[in-house]
């Protein structure tokens, strides 16, 4: 008993990092806790995502050699061309034998090119992962903290899919814009023969085809508001911010699915919001990675469709759906709600890395 308590407690000790000097940016969410929440008046409801957030799961010591690991205290995109900057860690690291954690949030997957590093990013496809990349969820409020969703009840044998977001041109500017980038796609697929470039692709051309797909369907209802603005910026956005929240979360709420599809990046916001509503998503899979796959098991509460099967969703999400029983739609929406709320919240996801120590463990 004795040896199962130390043991427990060894596990809690807190990891030491070093962070040497801040710069003018803003730094990490991990290091809320330790230097202070930072407001991000650009993303309305981000500060929602660190409700629960609050205890340190770290210690910042001032000696590098007394560290466990060294962390860039920013965003990665934001410092990586101050060269002096990266070269001082990447000069303690190697004096010290000391890895250094290296957040890369945002829609970006090229490759990182630090020695000795762990990179915990948000957007990265499955062809290209590097063995050093922890893929880690996108900072999300908890819907489940601002509003009550009850278990949807499998009452009909046409499915609701729902979505409510940015699926349709602003202009001809931004259409023209938007198809050269994935005609330059289709080149390097040619070119390169690597069949997943095409999942590259911008994420509203794969929105636009989703839904276009299951509107025109009988075998599904369709539950849309599109919109040709990106609702998660104060500066896009073309309404009221609570407004559009409010419209949202009641197209999760009166769906049976929510459609997941990516955006500029191969991740999404919703998906994370969606679980956290306890709804099932209906995942376009463009080659993506998902976070702690050896620990959860996706296929008990996500539909995923192929990007390649795009044109065959309503079908597959119709077969899905009559071939399942009351009961096990109603446990996958209760598994989505359970992984979100004790491995993917950030709070919870963080105390699994650092409190708990495995970040080796998902290398």
């Amino acid at each position: 008993m004795a040896a199962c308590s130390l043991s427990l407690h060894r596990k809690q000790i807190m990891i030491k990092i070093y962070i040497s000097e801040l710069l003018k940016y803003s730094y990490v969410p991990l290091l809320y806790p330790n230097l202070g929440l930072a407001e991000k008046p650009s993303r309305p409801f981000s500060l929602g995502a660190f409700r629960h957030y609050k205890k340190p799961v770290l210690d910042i010591v001032d000696n590098p050699e007394q560290s466990d690991f060294l962390l860039i205290p920013h965003n990665y995109f934001f410092v990586k061309s101050n060269k002096e900057y990266i070269k001082n860690f990447s000069f303690l690291s190697e004096k010290y034998n000391k890895k250094i954690i290296i957040f890369a949030e945002g829609d970006s997957d090229e490759e990182i090119k630090i020695p000795n590093s762990v990179i915990f990013r948000t957007s990265q496809y499955k062809y290209k992962k590097k063995k050093n990349e922890i893929i880690m969820p996108a900072y999300v409020e908890d819907l489940s903290d601002v509003h009550q969703f009850n278990t949807r009840e499998k009452a009909a044998n046409v499915p609701v899919v729902g979505f409510c977001g940015w699926a349709d041109f602003n202009g001809v500017r931004q259409a023209i814009k938007v198809k050269v980038k994935n005609f330059i796609f289709d080149i390097k697929k040619i070119t390169s023969a690597n069949s997943e470039y095409a999942a590259k692709k911008q994420g509203l051309l794969f929105r636009k085809e989703a839904i276009k797909t299951l509107t025109g369907s009988k075998l599904v209802k369709g539950n849309f508001i599109i919109r040709n603005f990106y609702s998660g910026h104060r500066k896009s956005i073309e309404i009221p911010a609570q407004e559009a929240r409010l419209d949202y979360i009641k197209n999760i709420n009166d769906s049976d699915f929510a459609l997941v599809v990516k955006g500029n990046g191969n991740f999404s916001f919703r998906f994370y919001e969606i679980l956290s509503a306890g709804r099932v998503p209906l995942f376009i899979n463009t080659d993506c990675v998902l976070p702690l796959e050896k620990l959860i098991n996706y296929d008990n509460f996500v539909l995923f469709v192929d990007y390649k099967k795009i044109d065959k969703i309503d079908k597959i999400t119709a077969d899905f759906y009559n071939n399942i029983g009351a009961e096990q739609f109603s446990k996958m929406q209760k598994a989505a709600r359970a992984v979100f709320e004790n491995y993917l919240r950030m709070d919870k996801f963080f105390e699994l890395m650092f409190l708990k120590n495995k970040i080796n463990d998902y290398l």
